[in-house]
């Protein structure tokens, strides 16, 4: 049976968490995978699960193709089942090479599944970002936020970063992209996005398990051939 197993709050530096720090709730998700597909990024029912089940609870904004920005204004504005805005370096980023974020706002699950496989900003290689706000509210984020955050400089402080800006939450790539790091800055937040992980994985036949992090760490994450 398809496994999604989470655990919360795990320690170890092995993860390489990005917001280990934060305040809040922590929590670690992987996925059993078969051999066929362990190698080839997010598999797809693992992707629709996920993002169903966060579009339950939240609005999801996440690093687009850049070669969609072409006709995307500094202001959020309606694209296809969400709204899209377009950020621009200025001449001193531009300089350090830093490159221009094209965002896209979503809970529409079909939509959000795009942050998965998103050639410019690859989930593995870990250069995803995705912030959670609440349904129908969008976050208030400008170049050097996005930027400061696409960037991560050690021992960043990402709630003082995001406050003010609608931003409760943030969902990022662990190692490989083998793993997905879910953060809530309130505890109070963190109930219904597990509760609608645990329904979603029933309604789509996956096992949800939630272990600790030393159980975490013994799971095997390819599934025996048949």
């Amino acid at each position: 049976m398809r496994r999604l197993v989470l655990t919360l709050n795990p320690q170890d530096s092995c993860w390489e968490l990005y917001a280990g720090s934060a305040p809040g709730v922590r929590g670690l998700l992987g996925w059993v995978s078969d051999a066929k597909t362990v190698d080839a990024g997010v598999p797809t029912a693992v992707a629709a699960l996920l993002t169903r089940a966060l579009c339950r609870c939240v609005t999801l904004t996440f690093l687009w193709q850049a070669g969609k920005s072409k006709s995307i204004s500094e202001q959020w504005e309606p694209s296809g089942e969400g709204r899209a805005k377009h950020l621009k370096p200025g001449l001193l980023d531009k300089v350090r090479g830093n490159p221009p974020f094209t965002l896209l706002a979503t809970h529409d699950p079909a939509e959000a599944e795009n942050l998965f496989y998103n050639e410019d900003f690859s989930w593995e290689l870990r250069a995803q970002r995705v912030f959670l706000s609440p349904i129908d509210v969008l976050p208030d984020l400008d170049y050097r936020l996005v930027s400061t955050i696409f960037n991560w400089p050690t021992k960043l402080d990402v709630t003082a970063q995001l406050q003010g800006t609608n931003v409760t939450g943030l969902l990022l790539p662990g190692v490989d992209g083998d793993f997905a790091e879910l953060v809530v800055f309130e505890d109070a937040q963190w109930p219904p996005l597990q509760q609608a992980l645990a329904q979603e994985c029933e309604a789509r036949d996956f096992d949800f398990q939630v272990v600790d992090e030393a159980t975490f760490k013994q799971t095997k994450w390819v599934a025996d051939s048949p």
